[in-house]
């Protein structure tokens, strides 16, 4: 944890005033102006011890960030701890990405939250949140908490590093409610029994009783004719399967796109942005596809 001050945004109009004043006072010699002079220097002093004892044992939690998908609201959750006996008010709290930062987390802004209050020995559960537009893996590097309380005159800025990682999925685009039910409807093997033991209706085989086994389970003819309890098993039918063959290259001149160049080919632009609608597409349709209790697949052509 890192610990700064600077002069807070009304901090440079009020030293300007209090240099005005004070200069005044020695010039005209006012007692009127010196009680001025003096209830300014209260003031400074005041906000200057506050901003001192503030903060100095604010500790911070965060947990591990949650994944979203493009376009979902991200929230960064984190808890605030003020060992203190002094309340803390109105505390800025501000994600810092790390300095070497590219990609996906250069897209996402530092996401802001305020947090009005927290009172002495207490703490307080706060978030922030933002939308991602791109996907990929977000760093953040550290929080920075900062207050300008009591008068604005002075900014303390308290650095926690606490570094995090935020999973952005591909987009969820909606699609046909029976898009997946014809897609796995060819497959011959659905429900069919399947090779492993389970609570399906198909006969699997017969094995000898174990401890634990219900007894209606149990082939008392078999059982009889071989001289020692044998149960039935079950075969679990076969789950509907789907092959998804995701193709991310085409041929020079197939893409149609809206950003092209001159010679008719398409644009860099167009192109990603067509390659990141596949991805978000192979994605919806893996998801529904668990939902619907398929077996997925995915295959990747990506050009090496």
């Amino acid at each position: 944890m890192s610990v700064r001050y600077r002069v807070g945004r009304g901090g440079v109009g009020f030293l300007g005033g209090l240099t005005v004043t004070a200069g005044a006072a020695f010039y005209s010699q006012s007692n009127l102006l010196f009680v001025t002079v003096g209830l300014m220097l209260g003031v400074l002093g005041f906000s200057l011890g506050w901003s001192v004892l503030s903060l100095r044992r604010l500790r911070m939690h965060r947990p591990a960030a949650a994944r979203v998908a493009v376009g979902d609201v991200l929230t960064l959750r984190f808890r605030l701890h003020n060992h203190g006996r002094l309340p803390l008010f109105a505390l800025l709290i501000e994600e810092r990405p790390p300095a070497d930062a590219s990609g996906a987390a250069t897209d996402l802004p530092a996401p802001v939250t305020w947090v009005l209050h927290v009172g002495a020995r207490r703490g307080v559960r706060a978030q922030s949140r933002c939308r991602p537009l791109r996907r990929g893996v977000y760093r953040f590097d550290a929080l920075r908490v900062s207050s300008s309380f009591p008068f604005g005159l002075l900014r303390k800025d308290l650095l926690f590093r606490r570094p995090a990682r935020a999973l952005v999925l591909p987009p969820r685009y909606p699609l046909r409610a029976d898009l997946v039910r014809r897609l796995i409807a060819d497959d011959a093997d659905a429900g069919r029994p399947g090779p492993a033991a389970g609570g399906g209706e198909g006969f699997h085989g017969l094995r000898d009783y174990r401890a634990g086994d219900r007894p209606r389970t149990i082939d008392w003819k078999r059982s009889a004719r071989r001289g020692r309890l044998v149960v039935r098993e079950r075969a679990r039918p076969r789950s509907p399967r789907l092959h998804v063959r995701l193709r991310l290259t085409a041929p020079p001149g197939a893409l149609a796109t809206p950003e092209q160049t001159g010679d008719g080919q398409p644009g860099t632009a167009g192109a990603a942005e067509l390659r990141e609608r596949a991805v978000g597409l192979a994605a919806s349709l893996v998801r529904e596809a668990h939902r619907a209790g398929a077996r997925v697949t995915l295959e990747l052509d990506d050009g090496g």
